[in-house]
């Protein structure tokens, strides 16, 4: 499996790019304001720039003034003199206006804002509120009554006494259809003037619409492009997950019809733990595909062995009594006849046995009855029931187990069957005069027995595969001994948490030799 390269999360490759879709926009939304302003040019009104031409004013040259790029194009200038003479109108406007009168009409340069309304009294009265609101100080009220008098409000800014035309010059209701601001300069001549500048009413609003629209117009175009941009990124990130989502399906589907599933993927670290993950899966799954053809194999192996086990004993026993049924065998020998029955079944009754044994233990619900027990003396114990057995079938016996007392947790009657087994192997395929040897040593947390013999050895065929079940002491398994009890052996000791194992290449003078590991209490 080649190595994949993490490179970042799935979040970072979200987020990067959102950033990039989020800059983009931004850069789209400039786009659409400058499509839309490009074509849409706006004459917005700044009464502040009149100061810009007071030169030409002060020079008498009226025509020069750009009144319809201020203004609007129905916009109209008028100049009067400190007397409230018309010097000059662009016009056709009426203008009547007292010196007096016209210091009412709002500044054109001057910061100050004035608002006017009228108000309603708790008498059913009309008052008129003026609002003078400036960026260097608080906001000026003040208010009058019916008849423009000043009854709330400093009085040296207004006086005392407004007339009508003075507050409607003051709120810029005066001229019918037009707003006007004032701008002071003084002729070349020194004398006071002044102009007039008169916008439509509707001017600024006209404008405000005109600005509507090209918004109205970038909105457009910004949602046009945001659109697009969202299909883009769509596609974008369907391309960036889409691989190696297909990559996995396209393993699956490999794994399924069992190619290789090795694939060489670079991306995001989620996908990359994905792959990682299946792999190790995949890999467990062969493993245990290729476990469970194994154990299936053995299960066929075990009852074919099983058959082959019973069918000798069974055949004998058969053979043998139709043989005396049937009158063949002559009283004399029939005694002998019985004799092998005898020992046929009880052989058919061991391997009934054993196989109850071996499957007893190999059933999940099955419990070691653990306690715990001395196992110097349970081994010695063992040992001193055998000697006897051993002696009058020939074997010597050796042992080398210390008066000491150490402690296991072990089941008594199970573990007993394991000695027995290992013995067992070793009185069975071993000569008269062999010698048995009994070991026991402790270690820090764990205690070692060993079980060996000088007899001829195991062959390293059989001894690779000696704790497999039926496989007996010599390769042709001609029907002596089940093939169980090593392999029932090991499984108990494993129970136990402990290690049942024959050593190689034993350098001893012991050619045989299992070793039994224990942990200690």
């Amino acid at each position: 499996m080649k190595k994949r390269t993490k490179r970042g999360s799935l979040f970072t490759l979200l987020l990067g790019n959102y950033i990039v879709f989020t800059i983009l926009v931004i850069v789209l939304f400039v786009a659409a304001i400058l499509l839309a302003f490009g074509g849409n040019k706006l004459n917005l009104i700044d009464l502040e720039q009149v100061s810009e031409y007071e030169t030409l004013l002060a020079s008498g040259q009226y025509e020069q003034f750009p009144a319809t790029r201020l203004l609007g194009k129905d916009g109209v200038i008028a100049v009067l003199d400190e007397n409230g003479q018309i010097v000059y109108n662009s016009g056709e406007l009426n203008i009547k206006l007292s010196a007096n009168e016209t210091a009412y009409i709002p500044d054109a340069t001057s910061k100050c804002r004035i608002d006017t309304r009228e108000i309603k009294t708790s008498l059913g009265k009309t008052n008129y509120e003026i609002t003078v609101l400036s960026d260097a100080s608080e906001a000026d009220v003040f208010i009058l009554d019916e008849k423009y008098k000043v009854i709330y409000g400093s009085k040296d800014w207004l006086g005392t006494q407004l007339s009508e035309k003075k507050y409607l010059l003051l709120s810029n209701k005066f001229f019918d259809g037009y707003t006007v601001n004032k701008f002071q300069f003084r002729a070349e001549n020194g004398s006071l003037h002044f102009l007039l500048l008169f916008r439509r009413t509707d001017a600024a609003f006209a404008e405000l619409q005109k600005l509507g629209t090209v918004f109205s117009q970038c909105i457009l175009y910004f949602t046009i492009l945001y659109i697009l941009l969202i299909i883009l990124l769509i596609f974008w990130l369907k391309k960036k997950i889409n691989k190696p989502l297909r990559l996995l399906c396209n393993t699956f589907e490999d794994y399924h019809i069992g190619q290789s599933i090795a694939q060489n993927y670079h991306g995001p670290k989620e996908f990359v733990n994905i792959f990682e993950n299946f792999s190790a899966m995949a890999h467990r799954l062969d493993e245990s595909e290729k476990q469970k053809k194994f154990l299936e194999e053995n299960r066929r192996k075990m009852i074919a062995d099983i058959a082959h086990d019973f069918k000798t004993p069974i055949a004998v026993i058969r053979g043998y009594a139709k043989a005396i049924e049937d009158g063949i065998v002559p009283l004399q020998e029939q005694n002998k006849y019985l004799s092998i029955i005898d020992r046929k079944s009880a052989q058919l009754n061991e391997l009934i046995l054993t196989f109850y044994e071996y499957s007893k233990i190999e059933h999940p619900d099955f419990k070691f009855d653990m306690e715990e027990t001395d196992i110097c003396n349970y081994f010695r114990d063992f040992v001193a029931e055998q000697y006897s057995e051993l002696e009058i079938s020939g074997f010597e016996v050796e042992t080398n187990i210390p008066e000491i007392h150490i402690f296991c947790k072990i089941d008594r009657i199970q573990f007993k069957r394991v000695f027995a087994n290992i013995v067992g192997n070793a009185a069975n395929h071993t000569k008269a005069g062999t010698t048995l040897y009994f070991d026991l040593v402790a270690k820090k947390g764990m205690v070692i027995l060993t079980l060996a013999n000088n007899g001829s050895g195991i062959s390293p065929e059989i001894a690779e595969n000696i704790f497999t079940p039926f496989v007996a002491g010599d390769c042709t398994r001609k029907g002596e001994g089940s093939g169980l009890g090593l392999s029932i052996s090991k499984k108990i000791v494993e129970a136990h948490s402990g290690k049942l194992e024959l050593l190689s290449n034993n350098s001893s003078e012991w050619n045989t030799v299992f070793k039994i590991t224990l942990p200690t209490v």
